[in-house]
């Protein structure tokens, strides 16, 4: 069988190089991909080997296919799913260091003007003031921890609210939508 009879044009070439590396004593194995007609991809594993007889020439090729279309589609799922969690990490340790600096700098604060309190000997005046200082610490403290609330509410909503989209659907969705319009009207 003429294989490359059967590929499409833009994978000729590629396979004539790996066919005559092939007949050169040089076995191959690969991964490659096509899309099938609904819009889905399928993987294919394919081995190349020589076939010898005896020692002298190279007789032919012997090409093995094995479609591998679901367990590449998991490990592609795997892979974006680790990313996904490495990147979720990331974010989570960017997210603590932020709520430590930004709450560790009102905590400590309130600890020196709560020692003072508790240690000095104030007047009322001073007493007063230092409650002033601690009130507005706490204020601060308070709109900080609102602020962190509404960011993780902020990026909750965004995740909750993502979904896939094949654009080859959207793309004929918008064609059949339009297909009226495109007949009264010259459309390129």
């Amino acid at each position: 069988i003429n294989f490359s009879a059967i590929l499409p044009d833009s994978s000729k070439e590629a396979f004539s190089s790996m066919a005559h590396n092939v007949l050169a004593g040089n076995n191959t194995e690969y991964e490659v991909n096509y899309p099938d007609g609904s819009g889905s991809t399928n993987w294919y594993f394919i081995r190349m080997y020589s076939i010898q007889k005896g020692d002298e020439y190279n007789f032919g090729i012997c090409i093995s296919i094995s479609n591998i279309t679901g367990q590449k589609n998991a490990e592609l799922e795997r892979n974006k799913m680790t990313a996904d969690l490495i990147q979720h990490n990331k974010d989570l340790e960017q997210f603590a260091y932020i709520v430590s600096h930004n709450l560790r700098a009102h905590v400590a604060n309130i600890i020196g003007i709560s020692d003072a309190v508790l240690n000095m000997s104030l007047d009322e005046r001073e007493n007063k003031g230092m409650m002033q200082g601690l009130f507005s610490c706490a204020k601060k403290l308070d709109s900080v921890i609102l602020d962190l609330n509404h960011i993780l509410q902020v990026e909750r909503e965004v995740s909750e609210n993502r979904e896939g989209v094949r654009f080859s659907g959207l793309l004929n969705d918008i064609k059949s939508s339009l297909s009226n319009l495109m007949k009264k009207e010259p459309a390129f």
